[in-house]
């Protein structure tokens, strides 16, 4: 018994969704032929649609119409630069030309507009790297391949043979040896000058950072609730909470509160519109980073600094804390750091548990409005109640969360410091060592 007739509409002008649709079912039938004949009339009426365009490539690749395959998913890949899978299929094609320039080009284009959780992502680092390897630039490879064994490391990926081919299983192992010994070679190249300045005696820890970094996988420290993120230095204490006081200008923070505290109210009080503290990638689930009983969750900042840019307009807006901030020695690393804000955490709102990103850096909180039932906490070591006007020096890259049960919005100043327990000397072998790290890892 024959399936019913497909009838192919003598207008294309509406509904285009449902129509593609139509081409598929006659894609699947077989008639190939009819398919791409009712495509090819939508995309006269919708010649800018990527679904359209990325359906023909298809019809041409499958009779082997390569130029006409890669001319439609380029158009396609112009209209979704962020969407890695189209840029991937393009890839292939050209890579299959031998067009390795363009197919390089490509790639980089979608990685750098692609979310950062897209799941195509760490496949598409290890291709660029393979891809740059083949045009003899080797440097870009290592670098392109870090990025793939991190993030495949993040999301633990690609841990047994049996969740890649052969193939990429093998060019798995050598990009690992490779993007290590690059990296290591890359960082010791970076802070050979500190160390000859100062002595290497004086920089054990830092060595023995750049050591553990550069492994695969990272060096971990012993205590499983610290997890740094991104450079874990060894010999430093590990103490999750500290006394405010080893910073030597943890008093000008109480001078400075009752000033600090009416600027931040004010601008609270104002209404003005606050961007959230987390960037959040299309895609990604607010669940894994805020939660609690509210509908809408909220952890909003004013920032002072980010990532070390200095919001000039957010200082003189609040003068008084300007001043305090400039003046106090502060973690400051150029394009990294300070990240510096008023920290606005919503009634009924719960900062999920995180890690930090380096012991070398610590966190320091001014608490300036503190509602009931608002508490800090170090998950394995205990809860810390903020009091309005004490600061608070605690180590993030334990595993931490924030909880504010009231119906109020708790307020503190948040400000990135450099760890007390680090010599002047490995002070700036870190800030180089940092550099240097941001340097490398600049892959695109």
């Amino acid at each position: 018994m024959s399936s019913s007739p497909i009838t192919i509409p003598e207008t294309v002008a509406a509904s285009p969704a449902a129509l593609l649709e139509q081409a598929r079912a006659l894609a699947a039938r077989g008639e190939t032929l009819r398919a791409e004949s009712l495509c090819l009339r939508l995309l006269q009426a919708h010649p800018d649609e990527p679904a359209l365009l990325i359906e023909l490539a298809e019809y041409a690749a499958g009779r082997d119409d390569t130029p006409r395959a890669i001319e439609l998913l380029g158009r396609a890949h112009g209209l979704l630069p962020d969407n890695l899978s189209v840029a991937l299929a393009l890839v292939r094609l050209l890579w299959s030309t031998g067009d390795l320039r363009t197919a390089q080009a490509v790639l980089e284009t979608g990685l750098r507009h692609a979310p950062r959780h897209d799941p195509d992502e760490p496949f598409a680092w290890l291709l660029l790297g393979q891809l740059r390897r083949q045009r003899g630039l080797d440097n870009g490879a290592a670098r392109a391949w870090h990025q793939a064994t991190r993030r495949a490391r993040e999301r633990k990926l690609w841990r047994s043979a049996d969740e890649l081919a052969p193939p990429l299983w093998a060019l798995l192992g050598e990009a690992r040896q490779i993007a290590t010994q690059a990296r290591r070679e890359h960082l010791q190249r970076a802070y050979a000058q500190v160390r000859e300045q100062v002595g290497s005696a004086a920089l054990q820890r830092i060595d023995e950072a750049v050591q553990g970094l550069t492994e695969e996988p990272p060096r971990v420290p012993e205590d499983t609730r610290q997890r740094p993120l991104f450079l874990y230095v060894p010999g430093l204490p590990s103490v999750p909470f500290l006394d405010p006081d080893l910073q030597p200008w943890a008093r000008r923070l109480r001078e400075a509160f009752p000033d600090v505290r009416r600027e931040a109210l004010e601008l609270f009080e104002s209404r003005v519109a606050l961007p959230g503290f987390i960037d959040f990638d299309p895609g990604a689930r607010m669940g894994e980073y805020l939660g609690g009983k509210s509908d809408k969750p909220a952890w909003d900042a004013y920032f002072f600094y980010r990532r070390g840019e200095r919001y000039a307009d957010n200082h003189a807006r609040c003068p008084a804390t300007s001043a305090l901030l400039e003046s106090i020695d502060l973690f400051r690393v150029e394009g990294q750091s300070p990240e510096i804000c008023f920290s606005f955490l919503a009634p009924q709102t719960t900062i999920m548990p995180h890690h930090g990103v380096s012991n070398v850096r610590l966190v320091m909180h001014l608490p300036l409005r503190v509602p009931r039932d608002c508490a800090l906490e170090l998950v394995g070591v205990g809860k810390h109640v903020w009091r309005e006007g004490e600061p608070v020096l605690f180590d993030d890259t334990y595993l931490h969360a924030a909880e504010n049960h009231s119906d109020e919005t708790r307020i503190v100043l948040l400000m990135d410091c450099w760890n007390p327990h680090l010599t002047l000397p490995e002070r700036a072998a870190v800030t180089t060592l940092i550099q240097a790290i941001g340097e490398f890892d600049q892959a695109l």
